[in-house]
């Protein structure tokens, strides 16, 4: 149904279809959302719709979102998920949706600050991880801890 509905309006950025989405997909959550136990699927195929959505736009706020779920590190949320390349995978192609066509801003235009191509080469090749920024939607240290 995400998908079908993502499909059917690619590239149009629909409010209404973003609003459905991001009720599946915790990276658009406010940071007050209620928590809601969402199937991995679900995510992904959230996620996907995602780039479906936003194809060929350019969209910053969607690409710096795609881009953050791609570096996402597992964590205690993920522990018991085996597909956790899949949610990476859909990321990416999500970010290559969105960004398709856009070449010449990525390097000089309105997303030349997120440096996408070494963020991108440096998730291939490996290097450096950035250090990690607080985020208003992560637990907070206690839950971390195993007894």
């Amino acid at each position: 149904l995400l998908l079908g509905m993502s499909a059917t309006r690619r590239g149009s950025m629909d409010v209404l279809i973003t609003k459905k989405l991001a009720t599946q997909l915790e990276a658009l959550l406010p940071p007050t959302a209620t928590e809601l136990p969402l199937s991995h699927n679900t995510q992904v195929a959230a996620l996907m719709g995602l780039g479906l959505l936003y194809s060929d736009t350019g969209h910053r706020r969607m690409v710096e979102v795609c881009l953050k779920e791609l570096g996402r590190p597992p964590g205690p949320e993920l522990e018991n998920c085996v597909d956790r390349e899949s949610y990476s995978l859909t990321a990416g192609l999500a970010l290559g949706m969105i960004t398709m066509g856009k070449g010449e801003q990525l390097v000089s235009g309105g997303l030349a600050d997120l440096s996408l191509p070494s963020v991108l080469h440096n998730h291939m090749a490996g290097g450096p991880r950035p250090a990690p920024t607080s985020s208003s939607r992560e637990r907070p240290p206690s839950y971390q801890i195993k007894e």
